[in-house]
């Protein structure tokens, strides 16, 4: 159950804005109902890794491609004539085997 659910409040007045989740777990064998719950220790800053960069060959004359991949954030690549974009968009747009190694 989420923080403030019918079931939860008591516990809301005793751990406050740390009080994520509710849990309750029944042992019918030893007749028992334990509760448990998630909280809140910690609280920081943090960047997602970025995804590594994948390099896709579009040919000319596929425009629609082109216009998806363009789309998709990719950046164009001058000198290799290859198009630059992270690997989850890759995936995304079906394009693994379109990919060049290094």
């Amino acid at each position: 159950m989420r923080s403030g659910q019918k079931g939860t409040k008591k516990l809301v007045g005793r751990l406050g804005s740390r009080l994520l989740f509710v849990h309750y777990r029944y042992d019918a064998r030893l007749t028992k109902r334990f509760t448990t719950v998630e909280l809140i220790v910690a609280e920081t800053d943090w960047t997602p890794p970025a995804s590594p960069i994948a390099r896709v060959r579009v040919e000319y004359w596929e425009a629609a491609l082109r216009r998806d991949v363009k789309a998709a954030g990719a950046k164009w690549d001058q000198a290799d004539k290859l198009w630059l974009l992270p690997l989850d968009r890759v995936r995304e747009l079906g394009l693994k085997g379109r990919s060049c190694a290094d």
